[in-house]
């Protein structure tokens, strides 16, 4: 009997300590989380952009990969699929990009 206690104790020592490491990475994650937004930099801001927004996608070597970009309710969404270019049996690509032709200028 006292081996089964003891056995009890350590299943729930063991219990203990990981609830306590996954309480302590939570932490460490809400206070990561909220350092970051202070470092953050907004590049653009969808309800009024201030740059012109354009997709790339793999044109060379018979790539088949798509995408698109849209704007609605201030909220850009970059969607696609990227595709294996036949001729290389490789994945192409998709890119969503700006050459900041618009009027702000970026702010990093």
């Amino acid at each position: 009997m006292a081996m089964a206690r003891a056995s009890w104790k350590l299943r729930t020592g063991a219990t203990m300590g990981l609830v306590a490491a996954v309480l302590f990475v939570l932490l460490a994650s809400v206070v990561a989380s909220a350092s970051a937004l202070e470092d953050e930099i907004l590049i653009e801001s969808f309800d009024n952009p201030t740059h012109t927004w354009t997709t790339m996608n793999d044109p060379v070597m018979g790539g088949k990969s798509s995408s698109g970009f849209d704007i609605k309710d201030g909220i850009g969404t970059f969607d696609g699929n990227v595709a294996i270019v036949p001729s290389l049996s490789a994945p192409g690509f998709i890119q969503m990009m700006t050459r900041g032709s618009g009027s702000g200028a970026y702010p990093d």
